[in-house]
């Protein structure tokens, strides 16, 4: 009942704003699933009510099942975890000489070991690493997070005898590296922490909102010995928040694939709200054209080319004050990513 409760309220909305009849977008519903099985969701979450759009290709959209099914296709299971677990992905990076934030350990009760070769299995490990490291901001992320889980950006203040840390999702109070870690990071602890430089974002992206590092994220197919950049968008947080992730309530820019220009700033709810100025810092977003454009592009498809057996892939890069760095990327990424950009997914997952 709830699930329909919300069909209806989002019919009445795409009426009310758009002037499409309830009898119209119903019809367009049923057919839609009795033709290519899309749900009403996707019907209004991908904007298929819009009258700019063809039925043709609004029939080149897939739910969830067919999504999953390309997929597996483009990147076979064995190969997903080369980017889904972090230190894995992050041996590739550095070894192939792509940048990435600078390594610094892995955390873990057994075997973990920093960058120089010594134990990181323990608070104490831990504290006489971060005791003689030479950045002032670091971050942990646990081994396969997603959506901003389990990252956390720590500012090391070394004012006394030994290191005590600051978390900056609430900043305000230092901890000693014992507490902080009891506090923070003994929950991921045996799973794994990937420690690594906290990136510097240019000043542009900065600006948008300075808590966050504002990535893009780049859907990249391979074809071949060719890969196309399928399209990008610029994530945003919002708030106090230190991630950009939607799940966090972040915001998607829209891009211009061929200059990098933000043409539009929006929520990420069915049916979005859109921007011109961020809401909370009210600096204008849209309209701004984003920093190292072409080489963002053009390491997105060197990037591709380096894991084996991966095809298709959502790409995480910030852009630092130098030019891009690789964050990580994503052989699952999000259905939605697909929807903002040229072509149908269906047409652009071949």
């Amino acid at each position: 009942m709830g699930k329909l409760r919300q069909i209806v309220q989002l019919a009445r909305r795409v009426r009310a704003e758009h002037g499409i009849g309830l009898a119209s977008q119903f019809a367009q519903i049923l057919y839609l699933y009795l033709s290519r099985r899309l749900g009403p969701i996707l019907y209004y979450s991908a904007g298929l009510w819009r009258r700019d759009m063809t039925m043709r290709d609004k029939q080149g959209y897939l739910n969830g099942a067919q999504y999953q099914a390309c997929i597996d296709r483009l990147n076979p299971l064995p190969y997903r975890k080369l980017s889904q677990h972090k230190l894995a992905e992050k041996s590739l990076l550095v070894l192939l000489g792509f940048p990435t934030a600078r390594f610094i350990g892995f955390y873990r009760k057994e075997g973990g070991r920093d960058v120089r070769g010594q134990p990181l299995c323990t608070p104490a490990n831990l504290e006489r690493l971060l005791a003689v490291c030479d950045l002032d901001v670091v971050c942990f992320k646990i081994t396969e997070g997603w959506g901003g889980r389990g990252f956390t950006a720590v500012r090391i203040e070394r004012t006394g005898p030994v290191p005590t840390l600051e978390n900056l999702a609430s900043p305000g109070t230092c901890l000693p590296v014992a507490g902080f870690f009891d506090k923070y990071l003994a929950e991921h602890a045996g799973e794994g922490l990937l420690l690594e430089e906290y990136v510097r974002q240019h000043e542009v992206l900065a600006a948008f909102h300075g808590s966050s590092v504002n990535s893009l994220r780049i859907l990249a197919l391979q074809r071949g010995a060719e890969v196309d950049v399928l399209g990008a968008v610029l994530k945003i947080g919002r708030g106090g928040a230190v991630v950009d992730n939607a799940e966090q309530g972040g915001l998607i820019a829209e891009l211009d694939r061929d200059t990098g220009m933000i043409t539009g700033l929006r929520t990420t709810d069915v049916i979005p709200g859109y921007y011109e100025r961020h809401p909370d810092t009210g600096v204008q977003v849209s309209g701004v054209q984003l920093p190292h454009w072409a080489a963002c592009i053009s390491l997105s498809s060197r990037l591709l080319l380096a894991f084996p057996h991966l095809n298709y892939v959502g790409i995480d890069m910030a852009i630092g004050p130098e030019g891009p760095v690789v964050l990580e990327l994503n052989p699952q990424p999000d259905m939605a990513g697909t929807r903002l950009f040229r072509a149908p997914p269906a047409e652009l997952l071949v």
